[in-house]
């Protein structure tokens, strides 16, 4: 197995054991590891939906269908745009606010637990190179990644 193959497994490894951990501290709250991150944005000024597309790497629809889901259980609160009305602005309920707050302990709890075997000069590196890889992901578009997978995936032949 290459390098490259073996890291991008690590990092997929990793993405769904710590998933697993989030999915199990927020459940008890009626949240998603994606619905808190959307409630954390809303809180921070982030109230729109291309906004909140755009930092969370979701589609316009993604988006949408999670803020539905906040809005029916209580989380969100949405508005139309005073200077737009074909955008909506959200905003968190009572019921968001606390349970941004009341998640935050147990999240940091889970956090400690996750990376106690680091020590602080680790986990500054570990930092690092997720924000480097992070941050060259984002600069591929959605057209230069279909278009790879295109010319990577198999094609079926016409008439089979």
């Amino acid at each position: 197995m290459d390098k490259n193959t073996h890291i991008t497994q690590q990092l997929l490894l990793v993405a769904q054991l710590i998933e697993k951990v989030g999915d199990r501290v927020f459940a008890p709250f009626g949240l998603t590891i994606k619905t808190h991150q959307m409630l954390l944005l809303v809180s921070s000024g982030l109230d729109t939906t291309t906004a909140l597309a755009e930092r969370m790497n979701l589609t316009m629809a993604g988006v949408t269908q999670k803020t539905k889901v906040l809005e029916q259980k209580g989380f969100l609160q949405r508005e139309a745009n005073s200077q737009d009305l074909r955008i909506w602005n959200f905003h968190l309920t009572e019921k968001g606010t606390d349970a941004v707050a009341g998640v935050s302990n147990p999240f940091s709890r889970a956090t400690e637990l996750l990376l106690s075997d680091f020590s602080a000069s680790e986990k500054d590196r570990i930092a690092e190179q997720l924000e480097r890889i992070s941050s060259h992901l984002l600069t591929i578009n959605e057209d230069e990644l279909n278009e790879f997978i295109f010319q990577i995936t198999p094609q079926k032949r016409t008439g089979d």
